[in-house]
């Protein structure tokens, strides 16, 4: 499903129009466009764990990036703390030894309350280890450019 540009500058398209895998391969193709990433792709596959991602791509430095792709509408209050949540728990389960650089929260909603802007600097202040970074993109993924 397309997404119709806003003539308004101001507001960006409706991204939480598309359909959930759309929004995830967009967030793919997003990343390829970064400086110094080499390549990117979709997570595992349905139905299987993805230990709190649904995108990663590799470094041409080395290591990796990894994302979270949130495809709503609205952001409701503990989300944004649930979704970075759902790749901290597996921290050192599964991504301590993978070289991860950066964790993404990508979100096609807008956010446009004082809770969730305080949300989005508890998370952001809440990072445990000095290497990793937890960004949050949360008015669309084009923010990333």
């Amino acid at each position: 499903m397309p997404v119709t540009p806003n003539p308004n500058r101001s507001r960006p398209p409706s991204f939480h129009d598309l359909d959930a895998d759309t929004f995830e391969e967009m967030t793919c193709a997003l990343y390829e466009k970064e400086p110094g990433i080499k390549s990117a792709d979709l997570y595992r596959t349905k139905r299987k764990p993805q230990f709190g991602i649904d995108a990663k791509a590799e470094r041409y430095a080395g290591g990796i990036e990894v994302a979270s792709c949130k495809c709503v509408v609205r952001i409701e209050k503990g989300e944004i703390d649930q979704w970075s949540r759902d790749f901290l728990d597996h921290w050192d389960t599964h991504w301590k030894d993978q070289d991860v650089r950066r964790f993404v929260l990508v979100v096609a909603a807008p956010v446009n309350s004082r809770e969730r802007d305080n949300d989005i600097q508890r998370q952001l202040w809440s990072a445990f280890n000095p290497r990793l970074h937890i960004i949050l993109l949360l008015r669309s993924p084009l923010a990333m450019h």
